[in-house]
């Protein structure tokens, strides 16, 4: 299929799925069981990945929904669309991932592909490795495995190893060895692929918060009490 095709290929997919969403049971503010349809004609942009390629997707429908005992209102997604996300997971996962192991692809380079900035990209970069502490990531995949599983990175690519001045490689090194590690607990929990989507949105109900911009720790792969419960990140 041309890129065109694929483009309507998926939106078309996404049209179906926000048709088959049902209306929620219960307000996300009050938890009162009255709801209705606020608004059924919004849309969004997004860039995802599909096959190895970016896609530029508009027009995707999104629903909104009013608590009509508290006047709430709140935005359904589509399935596999994080709110507040243009570039999905899978492309940050993508570019993130080239830009640290694969040879002679320049962040620049990556962001032409990808459709972006190339600081944007360095910030992905950045972003990736901030979510969490390896160690900690590390201690949570064994604790979930209940088995001494070691997690090594993909090697950094040559040109990281030359082009990158010591503290820009600490940080390379940082985010491959968090994207690894996400996979890997992403695995464990049986989650569908790119474990940074997988995980984020199983923690945090949507990755609302997490903005590439900053630098947020995810709360809940701080370490911990063994005694303590792990549950959701309140957003």
């Amino acid at each position: 299929m041309t890129l065109p095709q694929v483009a309507a290929y998926l939106k078309e997919q996404i049209h179906r799925s926000v048709e088959r969403l049902p209306l929620p049971c219960r307000c996300i503010r009050c938890r009162g069981p009255r709801l209705g349809w606020k608004d059924r004609s919004r849309t969004r942009s997004a860039t995802l990945l599909h096959e190895g390629h970016c896609e530029y997707l508009d027009e995707i429908p999104v629903l909104r929904v009013k608590c009509l005992d508290c006047g709430k209102n709140w935005t359904l997604q589509p399935p596999g669309i994080l709110p507040c996300k243009h570039y999905q997971p899978c492309v940050v996962v993508e570019a993130v991932s080239r830009v640290v192991a694969e040879p002679g692809a320049s962040q620049r380079q990556v962001a032409e592909e990808v459709g972006c900035s190339r600081r944007q990209v360095g910030r992905w970069v950045g972003w990736v490795g901030s979510l969490a502490s390896p160690a900690d990531l590390q201690a949570r995949v064994i604790e979930e495995a209940d088995a001494p599983v070691v997690v090594d990175p993909p090697p950094l690519a040559r040109r990281c190893r030359q082009a990158y001045t010591a503290v820009r490689q600490a940080v390379l090194e940082r985010a491959a060895r968090v994207l690894a590690l996400l996979e890997a607990l992403g695995c464990v929990w049986g989650l569908e692929p790119p474990g940074l989507r997988g995980v984020l949105v199983h923690l945090s109900e949507g990755w609302r918060s997490l903005s590439s911009y900053a630098a947020p720790a995810v709360p809940v792969l701080a370490p911990r009490p063994r005694a303590e419960a792990w549950g959701t990140i309140t957003m």
